[in-house]
């Protein structure tokens, strides 16, 4: 019919790319000198025996002739200098970039341990906590793919750091050389520390296994907390060690179920009083006291010696 053909709206979308697109943030003249390396061919004006010496030059009126001192690798030294800052500059960038992403994972994590401690789990929306890390829904999305992801970083990242500060106190007090009865004792007193100190964590905790459960979460998704929890274990497992050796702790009950007992009942309580639901008579809402005495009763139930009344803080 002699009408032009024309192009399909793929061919319009998609330009055409050159395979040396990436050479354009490179002034002309390193362009043209990758193209000539990548072919192993040579303008025919300069296809002289004598043009291309190894040291000398060819002389051009062009900023080409800065750059024909040859290497081994058939390009310019002034093309692999622009090549080298070229991968030196987006290795800062990559860098930039990964520092600027934990930052703002961080970030994230932070706004929904407050809101979620402050309230309940169930209770926030994904928008408030990204309307607090001062990002997008769609940045938050980018990090957590779902409520429960978030949720199970944010308990995660807390028990880990609970217990690297216990560890820390740990080594300070040298719980190596400590008997049974004093390393059980030592662990009682880190949870009434983290009453004392940390009663936002034992906010978050109230309801975290009641969420989980509710939203059905996998072993998979959940094996990074486990992780994180299952530390604990490891170190009341030391605790039993040196009970069967010197004898300081009562251990008719199994290992398991003495570790859960006292874990659930010391968080329990203190998971109470954190949250405000139990006063004193007098008023006072600092519950320390209590816990001291709680402490008391479980160390004189498995251990027949007099322990310390203070709380961790010599009150």
């Amino acid at each position: 019919s002699g009408s032009k053909r024309l192009p399909s709206a793929c061919a319009w979308r998609t330009p055409r790319r050159s395979r040396f697109s990436w050479a354009a943030t490179f002034s002309p003249w390193a362009t043209s000198h990758l193209r000539r390396s990548a072919s192993g061919s040579t303008p025919a004006s300069r296809r002289s025996s004598t043009a291309h010496s190894a040291t000398t030059p060819v002389q051009s009126s062009t900023s080409e002739a800065r750059c024909l001192r040859r290497n081994s690798d058939n390009c310019c030294q002034c093309c692999q200098y622009q090549i080298s800052n070229f991968k030196r500059n987006n290795m800062r960038d990559a860098e930039r970039d990964a520092i600027e992403m934990a930052a703002r994972r961080a970030r994230l994590l932070e706004a929904g341990f407050r809101l979620m401690a402050k309230r309940t789990i169930e209770a926030v929306k994904l928008q408030e906590i990204a309307d607090e890390a001062k990002v997008g829904i769609a940045t938050l999305f980018r990090y957590f793919k779902t409520k429960p992801d978030l949720v199970i970083e944010i308990g995660t990242n807390i028990w880990k750091r609970y217990y690297a500060e216990v560890e820390k106190a740990y080594a300070a007090r040298s719980g190596a050389s400590m008997d049974a009865a004093a390393e059980l004792e030592f662990f009682l007193d880190s949870i009434i520390e983290l009453y004392r100190s940390h009663k936002d964590v034992l906010r978050f905790n109230r309801n975290f296994d009641t969420y989980v459960q509710h939203e059905r979460c996998t072993a998979e998704q959940m094996r990074p907390y486990n992780a994180a929890v299952t530390v604990f274990a490891k170190k009341f497992h030391t605790v039993v060690s040196k009970a069967r050796k010197d004898g300081t702790i009562d251990l008719r009950v199994s290992e398991p179920k003495l570790f859960v007992n006292l874990l659930y009942i010391m968080l329990s309580v203190a998971g109470k009083y954190a949250e405000g639901l139990v006063y004193p008579p007098d008023g006072e809402h600092d519950m320390t006291d209590e816990l001291v005495m709680l402490k008391r009763m479980i160390m004189d139930s498995l251990v027949g010696r007099e322990v310390s009344t203070k709380s961790p803080n010599g009150r």
